[in-house]
């Protein structure tokens, strides 16, 4: 990201903590952009945990403790991952205490069962193969 927003136009851009002040100030190309990466991320731990079915998910990097937020999501995301049943009326008030609306709950919602089923799908089919080559 940082290597991303960098240049011209920001050149006091160069690592995580000068893209989140950029974040936290509102840069619409910096929210953007990290909007982008976190539905990468996002993407890459329902593979993972859809995959691994681990117990723990540990993400880390530059000052890993998250806020309220963040907690909030992962942890309602893995719940719907893991058993689906074990999300419940904790994961959703813990969303809401943590700032998000009616509407943001339903697309943290949405946007964990879509990637699980999808990524399930992917996985029950198997790995594509190529065309036997004559």
């Amino acid at each position: 990201l940082a290597r991303d927003l960098s240049g011209r136009q920001n050149p006091g851009i160069h690592d995580a903590r000068d893209v989140a002040a950029q974040v936290k100030r509102g840069e619409v190309d910096a929210v953007a952009r990290l909007r982008a990466a976190g539905r990468i991320l996002g993407e890459a731990v329902a593979y993972a945990t859809s995959l691994l079915n681990p117990n723990v998910i540990v993400l880390g990097g530059i000052d890993a403790a998250q806020d309220d937020r963040w907690t909030a999501v992962v942890e309602a995301a893995v719940a719907l991952t893991v058993t689906p049943s074990r999300f419940g009326q904790a994961h959703v008030d813990a969303l809401r205490d943590a700032g998000f609306d009616d509407q943001a709950i339903v697309d943290v919602i949405q946007s964990a069962a879509f990637f699980n089923w999808a990524n399930r799908l992917m996985l029950s089919l198997g790995e594509p193969t190529p065309p036997a080559s004559t």
